[in-house]
């Protein structure tokens, strides 16, 4: 994985963690560097990917977010921020994925989400695996729809051939 990635990471996961206290869960964990990191905050972290590769520490579980509604039956755990750091954008249905995450999600938690940005011109438009694209007006009606209040929203430009938009929602 590259410097770049990395740091981009480390920002977007570092930041997530400051806006919601409690366990977190990386949805979409890949390798697990989201959750060093988020461990690195001093929080308890599980992810969760259709492929897990878990660094060692680390609790990946081989789900699918779409059915994150489910998790509890299997991880009771009270939520207090589920990332969705570059992974609902591959959601076949981004909605049920966003629907479980409030459904498990404490009163008061958060999720956040970063995807790519409709201005990018990186590799993030062409890989043929991302299912929906989302404009910032599209991806609050989103979570909006699913019951969040949409707390921060911004453009972020850490890599300017790649903008990312990254969102907060709370659940109240």
């Amino acid at each position: 994985m590259s410097d770049f990635h990395h740091d981009w990471v480390r920002a977007s996961v570092t930041w997530a963690c400051e806006q919601s206290a409690g366990p977190v869960l990386d949805v979409g964990a890949g390798d697990g560097f989201g959750l060093s990191v988020a461990q690195e905050t001093g929080r308890y972290a599980v992810g969760i990917d259709q492929e897990p590769v878990a660094p060692s520490g680390s609790v990946i579980l081989r789900w699918e977010m779409e059915r994150l509604y489910h998790l509890p039956d299997v991880l009771p755990i009270p939520w207090g921020l589920i990332i969705f750091n570059h992974s609902l954008e591959h959601a076949l249905n981004y909605r049920a994925a966003l629907q479980g995450a409030q459904h498990i999600l404490s009163p008061g938690g958060a999720v956040f989400v970063a995807v790519p940005s409709p201005e990018s011109q990186g590799w993030e438009l062409r890989d043929n695996t991302h299912v929906t694209l989302f404009t910032a007006e599209f991806l609050a009606h989103g979570l909006a729809a699913c019951g969040f209040t949409v707390t921060e929203q911004r453009l972020v430009e850490q890599h300017p051939l790649q903008p990312e938009l990254w969102a907060i929602g709370r659940k109240p």
